[in-house]
């Protein structure tokens, strides 16, 4: 066996050595860069979700706001829908009892006149 300070050794040896130190110096640099590069993309994601969720909070705003409004304005609508069945409904009352009063005037007055009443319907079919 030959000696282990042979030249050839020692230096297969030491150029083994300063290729392994190059590699993890250079896997340490790599580590480094890819590190910076995840904390800065971690930075803008962070700043990107801050803005976003400040964005959300003012939507939940407005749409709370406009959920108060629609409802509100339904309402209304309600109210105005109801209004307005009950003026519908006493208009056709009004009528209903101005058409009654009218046939019992007509018949006083064809009574009067001695017209029968199933003249005036036989006029009123043409």
């Amino acid at each position: 066996m030959e000696n282990i300070t042979d030249p050839t050794i020692l230096t297969m040896v030491s150029t083994l050595f300063v290729a392994v130190v190059g590699i993890l110096f250079h896997q340490s640099r790599e580590n480094a860069k890819t590190r910076d590069l995840i904390m800065r993309s971690n930075s803008e994601t962070h700043r990107e979700l801050k803005d976003l969720s400040n964005r959300v909070s003012g939507l939940e705003v407005h749409v709370s706001e406009l959920q108060r409004t629609t409802d509100k304005r339904f309402d209304e609508l309600r109210v105005d829908h109801q209004d307005l069945k009950d003026t519908v409904e006493s208009n056709h009352n009004e009528v209903c009892n101005a058409l009654g009063q009218t046939r019992e005037r007509l018949a006083r007055i064809e009574g009067h006149l001695g017209l029968s009443a199933s003249a005036t319907e036989v006029q009123s079919q043409d």
